[in-house]
């Protein structure tokens, strides 16, 4: 099994650990540009700004909340965009607008300082055993209510361990070859760092050390990797040993609170209660900075403050961004109460679009973010959500939060967007689909977009799609107020470019049609929805 996919894809983004590695050759903006007019498959973005929006004042400022591991609201190109209660008093330490939530001048953190986290499996591992374990009879054990649900449970633990064991594995492996390859080459040439041409031009000799020679086969096919291309031995030795210390935490996270029994082990200090138990909503913090990238990339992508000379563009120009913290960092499941809670924050506090790049196989407690949602889909507000990244059928294994309620109804506020690539492939080979579960496409692979501390990265995963989807119904919203959720959603979704194309399904070698992996077949074109905007708004 590759590594890098079985890490990343499950990170649901796949960051380069902070670096910034675009294409050779792709613009920074590409996710923005049009396919008709400039070539690469985005969004339509500065198209419909050149010829839709160019002598247009939008109408109404949107409040986009990004529901996520947090934002870096003081980062140069988002700290004239990012929302703030005016009701609240900042640093008195009262509430003063009585929502529940003391000084929450910039959003909600609902983890507070939790130390770690881990996935939804263990955590229902932990809460279940106690039940099915002690029960040593086969017979009477399978009578146990619950019990098929005990064995995914079962199944999934030990397919984390496994999977996380056999990357550790590997990881050192890949370490071990780098190390041997970057001393041999600084040694040759003197010089710190060794790119690509570099090992081209100097290949290892054929009477070299047989742990020198292999490691040079074993790794130069990786140095044309899309994701790592460009990318120096050296820079490839930082990523890789970032990667072993992130699996290594995740073990060892996951081990402990086994161990203790306990999923609140990392949080009992905090008084957050365990995630089965609902003790009210204003728990957490105020302080909704992050540790990684994750929340601040999807907040740039939609929100990044338009012809500033700064950075990036965002899709919107006239949005505030609404930071909501509920996990850790995007390697830790989010807790269903988390999600149920952040959503009617944003939705109390004025939110017109949630942002949700993030997603998991299990959701014990589905019915509070069922709740949530249909008080969302109540009050008009739209929810879009990232489609995954383990590049399997959405159909037939669900990725949770879905628009399906527990009783089968379906949410009509809920968007789901699967993530193409800006090359030929067009498809992203990691992303999730589905003919019924994905709504759209959306461009997700080498965006380049804000991160922590005032800096840039390029990522890649359907958690940059689904911002994209964000901003243009942020877009739409700015520019003609008077549509309903309904008809903001029927302009993207009829905006879908079709592509005639047959593409490599994720996941296999299996070429299918393009649009045989979502619902409209298509990928998302700003300029198009504001034209179906502009119809709809003049009939009213």
């Amino acid at each position: 099994m590759n590594i890098i996919p079985t890490i990343i894809l499950s990170f649901f983004c796949l960051s380069a650990s902070g670096q910034a590695v675009p294409s050779e050759g792709l613009p920074k903006n590409w996710h923005l540009l049009d396919w008709q007019e400039d070539g690469f498959p985005g969004a339509g973005v500065e198209k419909a700004y050149k010829l839709l929006l160019n002598d247009k004042k939008p109408s109404r400022q949107v409040i986009v909340a990004i529901i996520d591991s947090g934002v870096d609201y003081d980062h140069p190109d988002l700290k004239n965009v990012v929302w703030e209660n005016k009701k609240e008093i900042a640093g008195n330490g009262l509430d003063d607008d009585k929502n529940g939530y003391t000084d929450d001048l910039h959003g909600w953190n609902f983890v507070g300082n939790t130390e770690a986290g881990t996935v939804e499996v263990i955590r229902e591992y932990i809460r279940l055993r106690k039940n099915f374990e002690t029960e040593k009879d086969s017979a009477i054990l399978a009578k146990k209510e619950g019990y098929a649900y005990w064995k995914k449970v079962l199944e999934g633990k030990v397919q984390f361990f496994e999977e996380n064991r056999e990357n550790q594995k590997s990881l050192e492996s890949t370490l071990r070859d780098y190390k041997i390859l970057f001393d041999f080459y600084k040694n040759k040439t003197g010089k710190d760092s060794v790119d690509y041409q570099m090992l081209l031009a100097f290949p290892v000799p054929a009477d070299a050390d047989t742990l020198l020679q292999a490691s040079y086969r074993n790794r130069l096919e990786a140095f044309s990797q899309p994701w790592l291309a460009g990318v120096s031995l050296n820079e490839r030795l930082t990523i890789f040993q970032d990667l072993a210390a992130r699996v290594s935490k995740t073990v060892s996270i996951a081990d402990s609170m086994i161990a203790h029994n306990d999923v609140t082990y990392f949080s009992a200090k905090e008084k957050i209660t365990a995630p089965d138990v609902d003790s009210g909503k204003a728990y957490g913090n105020n302080i909704s900075l992050p540790r990684d990238d994750h929340g601040t990339a999807c907040a740039g992508i939609v929100a990044a403050q338009r012809n500033n000379g700064v950075g990036m563009d965002g899709v919107a120009d006239n949005v505030l961004i609404m930071p909501i913290r509920i996990f850790i960092t995007a390697q830790v499941d989010e807790i269903d109460k988390d999600v149920a809670h952040a959503i009617e924050y944003a939705v109390d506090n004025g939110a017109r679009i949630i942002n949700i790049s993030f997603g998991k196989y299990f959701s014990p407690q589905k019915n509070q973010v069922d709740k949530a949602v249909q008080y969302a889909e109540k009050k008009g507000v739209l929810i879009v959500c990232a489609a995954g990244n383990e590049a399997s059928n959405m159909d037939s294994i669900p990725m949770f939060p879905t628009a399906k309620y527990l009783d089968n109804k379906i949410a009509t506020n809920l968007i789901k967007v699967g993530a193409t690539s800006s090359d030929s492939s067009l498809v992203a080979y990691y992303s999730n689909y589905g003919k019924k579960s994905i709504d759209v496409f959306a461009p997700g692979s080498d965006i380049y977009t804000t991160a922590r501390d005032g800096k840039y990265i390029t990522d890649s995963g359907a958690s940059f799609a689904a911002p994209i989807v964000s901003g243009i119904a942020a877009l739409l919203w700015s520019y003609y107020p008077s549509l309903n959720y309904k008809e903001i959603r029927s302009c993207i979704e009829r905006s879908a470019t079709p592509a005639s194309l047959t593409v490599t399904k994720p996941g296999s070698e299996e070429r299918v049609p393009f649009s045989s992996l979502s619902r409209t077949g298509g990928i998302v074109n700003a300029y198009k929805a504001l034209n179906f905007a502009k119809e709809i708004a003049a009939k009213k």
